[in-house]
């Protein structure tokens, strides 16, 4: 019988194979092919970071790494000082990276457009708050990306001999949000651009620039505040936009508005509005969204009686935001158990004095559940005293308590129990958590998790990097996708970094602790990231 050699076989056909391969890491690490399909299987990301903290003394031993990157992460760097280091890093690590965050980097618009084109296998590039310094009237860079297929800005000034230079139809999914609308003008690059499909703007005045996509997704983020309540002009591009399945409106809009989008946009299935005020009338037209299932609005206390007057039998994720004071209830609870019958996720944001078993009783159906809120007078939140029985459909929990520390001394215990009530946990995200003992105990007693994220994790000063703190890592270490930020003012941070080398050098590649100083805020971000 003739012998066949795999690796002459096509990549979709390699992904086949190798996804019924139970010990397919084990193949990644025999050859370039298979590691590259594993990544794309696994989604599992060796991220490339060059920052001003590790560029000189790591430079070296990056480019003579074994690694195969398909990430880069190349923040708050002048390239003026640094452009010959982090070329001749490109050049021989970067064929294999497909996404790029470039945040707080400072330079010409040609010198990044030379490292970019070190990514030739570039499908997602994120660019926030690039710097740029005055051109060199000689030098003229062309840009070639053919594989990109994700573009996100966040700046104050357009990037335009970049975007323009982007090649004419290859993005799908677009992010625009510039701070500085003067001077502006994007028309060239939304021209280019006719193959997008998710779009997201931050300023009506991109509408006039984009009427001719075909959308399937569109998000407007009232990030400067305009006023799109008597605003015709988002009315008449969703005139043209008959087949979104996803509409995210984060500005107030009134009645008439509600109407048109649901008369008009029949095809929706994911719908996020800001409204004015909460009708029996929107309520009928939201209801008539045949495809709907996914909703999302923000309430005030005179509407938290209205919206639960209808009944939503397609609406399985609800997404409530409390506008001002308003507060919702255990009443308000099981009017909106009623109203929404088929309800799967949750998400709660505002002020919830409601014990959290007392939610989880009452929606017994949810899979997921997201709460968001300023713990302003509820002592009693993981008191398990109302706790029914374990909650085996849940497993997907977020939880960000502002202002306050979410695990403390008096709850600890509280909260593991809250936690093993859900026997079929997978992931777990918590936001604002300060570094100390309950902290420790909490992340030593955690179960066993596919995901675990903390957003924010906050240093307190002198605090000890000891052994018991690198063991947790270590354990850490095991979940499959693992994001912490480790929060510290910048004394704070180099203490913490060398305490952390000396005490763990031997594991930092293991661990894989990436490290991001985050001058914008005046904190330092460590990430732990598998």
């Amino acid at each position: 019988m003739e012998q066949i050699n795999i690796l002459d076989f096509d990549t979709p056909i390699l992904e086949m194979i190798l996804s019924n391969v139970h010990k397919r890491k084990s193949a990644a690490e025999t050859c370039r092919t298979f590691y590259e399909v594993v990544c794309r299987i696994e989604k599992f990301k060796h991220r490339l970071v060059i920052n001003k903290i590790n560029i000189n003394q790591s430079m070296e031993s990056m480019k003579n790494s074994s690694r195969y990157f398909n990430e880069l992460c190349l923040h708050d760097l002048p390239l003026s000082h640094h452009m010959n280091e982090v070329m001749s890093v490109l050049s021989e690590l970067g064929g294999t990276i497909t996404r790029a965050e470039v945040t707080r980097v400072r330079g010409m618009e040609c010198q990044l457009m030379e490292l970019l084109n070190l990514l030739p296998n570039l499908e997602e590039l994120h660019l926030n708050y690039f710097f740029k310094d005055k051109e060199s009237e000689n030098f003229k860079t062309v840009l070639h990306l053919k594989k990109l297929k994700t573009f996100k800005l966040s700046s104050w000034h357009e990037i335009r001999n970049i975007m323009d230079q982007l090649l004419s139809g290859v993005l799908e999914d677009v992010t625009i949000e510039i701070s500085r609308q003067e001077h502006q003008d994007l028309s060239k690059f939304y021209e280019n651009q006719i193959n997008v499909k998710k779009l997201e703007i931050s300023s009506s005045s991109h509408l006039r620039w984009i009427n001719h996509m075909t959308l399937d997704e569109f998000t407007f983020n009232e990030v400067f505040g305009e006023d799109l309540l008597n605003n015709e002009e988002i009315i008449d591009f969703l005139r043209t936009q008959t087949r979104l399945v996803k509409l995210d409106l984060r500005c107030e809009i009134n009645d008439p508005k509600v109407k048109f989008i649901c008369t008009s946009l029949a095809s929706l299935q994911s719908l996020n509005i800001k409204l004015y005020e909460i009708t029996p009338e929107i309520l009928e037209n939201l209801n008539n969204l045949k495809y709907l299932n996914d909703l999302s609005f923000g309430v005030f206390e005179m509407d938290v009686n209205v919206f639960t007057m209808g009944r939503f039998l397609n609406i399985t994720k609800l997404g409530i935001r409390q506008q001002q004071s308003t507060i919702i209830d255990v009443e308000n609870l099981l009017a909106m158990e009623k109203a929404f019958p088929s309800l799967q996720e949750i998400s709660l944001e505002g002020l919830v004095p409601v014990n959290i078993f007392i939610i989880l009783n009452i929606f017994e159906r949810l899979t997921v559940i997201a709460i968001k809120f300023s713990h302003e007078h509820n002592e009693d939140f993981f008191d398990h005293s109302h706790i029914k029985s374990t909650y085996s459909n849940i497993n997907k929990l977020r939880l960000n308590l502002e202002g306050r520390n979410i695990i403390n001394e008096t709850n600890i215990e509280n909260f593991l129990s809250f936690i093993y009530s859900m026997p079929k946990l997978e992931s777990l995200e918590l936001a604002d958590i300060e570094v100390n003992e309950t902290t420790a105990r909490m992340l030593e007693n955690l179960p066993l998790l596919k995901s675990f994220k903390i957003s924010k994790m906050t240093l307190p000063l002198n605090f000890e990097f000891d052994n018991r703190f690198s063991c947790i890592l270590r354990t850490l270490s095991e979940i499959k996708t693992l994001h912490l930020h480790f929060w510290a003012t910048d004394i704070e941070f180099d203490r913490f970094h060398d305490d952390m080398q000396r005490t763990i050098n031997d594991q930092l590649e293991k661990l894989k602790i990436k490290i991001d100083r985050c001058t914008y805020s005046g904190s330092v971000n460590f990430k732990i990231l598998n």
